[in-house]
């Protein structure tokens, strides 16, 4: 990672310093999907987004690197979500939009909207514990990295992802 600056407020890993705008531009979109999963759009999201990035600032110092830095940066924001989810409740509303197709029809805009839109309420319906399994391993961490993040064993990683799909299933079947 190459080095940046953004007011000093950098962590140093094996030699290699960590700035936010290398934080931002390595892992920014899992960041945003994590955020998206613990609120709906307008400004409670951007809230939730600024709270994770001064804690991302805040933090940095304490990396010493005993896992990945996406797999650091997304245990802080996965933290700062459920304390957010806590203080106040949540509602459901329109989730980001992450399309691989830059040009998609219109028809194809509001399928992807309304499946989006369906997923990521049906997400946030889950339990705390089998939304942030779930999030993370669709963000394609392995159990390990998983069980690091939740500080949890492996095994519990298999059992909640497990039941977050199952209880997804069935929240999407309903709906």
């Amino acid at each position: 990672m190459k080095p940046g600056k953004v007011s000093g407020q950098r962590g140093t890993i094996r030699g290699v310093r960590h700035s936010l705008d290398d934080i931002r531009a390595d892992c920014g979109p899992a960041i945003a999907r994590v955020v998206a999963s613990y609120a709906p759009p307008g400004p409670d999201r951007e809230d939730l987004a600024q709270e994770v990035a001064l804690a991302l600032v805040r933090a940095m110092p304490q990396f010493r690197g005993e896992a990945s830095l996406r797999t650091f940066v997304l245990r802080v924001a996965h933290n700062v979500g459920l304390r957010s989810a806590i203080k106040r409740r949540e509602t459901t509303g329109e989730p980001y939009r992450d399309s691989t197709d830059p040009r998609p029809s219109p028809e194809q805009q509001v399928a992807v909207r309304r499946g989006e839109e369906r997923l990521l309420a049906a997400v946030r319906e889950l339990p705390v514990g089998l939304r942030q399994a779930l999030t993370l391993a669709l963000e394609e961490l392995s159990h390990r990295e998983i069980s690091h993040v939740l500080g949890i064993s492996e095994n519990a990683v298999a059992i909640r992802l497990h039941r977050a799909r199952a209880l997804l299933k069935g929240l999407l079947e309903t709906s």
